[in-house]
C-alpha cells in the first residue's frame, strides 16, 4: 500500500503546527497543520483499518479546543463577576476582595486548561501508539508519551520542552514512514476444501 500522501500531509502538518509558537501568524500554522494532520491520520486510520489512529486524535483535539472555550468563558465570567461587586460596593477594603476575585479566575482560567490539555494529550497518545502498532514505527508511540508526560509536567517549564520533543519526535517518525508497506487485509473466515 502506497503512503507517501500520508507521509508527507503528516509530515508537514507536524512541522507547520510547531511554527504555531510564532507571532501573528502562528495560530494560521498550526491551524494549517491540524488540518493536515487530521487528513493524514485519517487516511492512514482507512488504509491500516484502525479507527483509533484518527478517533483517539480528533478526541484529543476536541477535548483541548473544548477546554481553552471553556477557561476562557469561565474566566470571563468569574471576572466580570469580581469587577460588578467591586463597583457595586466601591469601598477601598473591597478593592482587596477585587484582586482576591481576579486570582480566582486565574487559578480557575488555569487548572480548566491544564485538565483539558492533560485529557486531550491522552487521546493524542492513544492515536500515536495505535499508529505505532500498525506502521511498526515506534517513534509515534514515543512521540505520544512525551506528549502526554510533557502536559502532566507543563507546570515546570520541562514540561513544555517535553512537549516540544514529542512533535519534534512525531514529525521524524511521519517522515520515516516508507512510502509503501505491506498491511494486513482482513481475513476471509470461509474456508474451501
Amino acid at each position: 500500500m502506497d503512503f507517501r500522501r500520508e507521509k508527507w500531509l503528516g509530515g508537514i502538518g507536524v512541522a507547520l503546527y510547531l511554527f504555531g509558537f510564532l507571532p501573528r501568524i502562528g495560530f494560521i500554522f498550526r491551524i494549517s497543520g491540524i488540518v493536515l494532520l487530521l487528513i493524514s491520520l485519517r487516511q492512514l486510520a482507512t488504509k491500516f483499518l484502525e479507527d483509533k489512529i484518527f478517533t483517539n486524535f480528533l478526541t484529543g483535539f476536541i477535548i483541548s479546543v473544548a477546554g481553552v472555550g471553556l477557561a476562557i468563558f469561565t474566566a470571563i465570567l468569574t471576572g466580570a463577576g469580581a469587577f460588578i461587586r467591586y463597583y457595586v460596593e466601591g469601598s477601598f477594603s473591597y478593592q482587596l476582595g477585587a484582586l482576591s476575585g481576579l486570582g480566582t479566575t486565574l487559578a480557575v482560567f488555569l487548572i480548566i486548561l491544564y485538565l483539558s490539555l492533560v485529557a486531550g494529550s491522552y487521546f493524542y497518545k492513544g492515536s500515536f501508539t495505535a499508529l505505532a502498532i500498525k506502521s511498526g514505527i515506534n517513534g509515534f508511540k514515543t512521540g505520544g508519551e512525551l506528549l502526554f508526560y510533557g502536559a502532566i509536567s507543563i507546570v515546570l517549564i520541562v514540561g513544555a520542552l517535553v512537549m516540544l520533543a514529542g512533535w519534534i519526535v512525531m514529525l521524524v517518525s511521519f517522515f520515516s514512514l516508507p512510502d509503501t508497506l505491506e498491511t494486513q487485509q482482513p481475513s476471509d473466515s470461509s474456508s474451501s476444501t
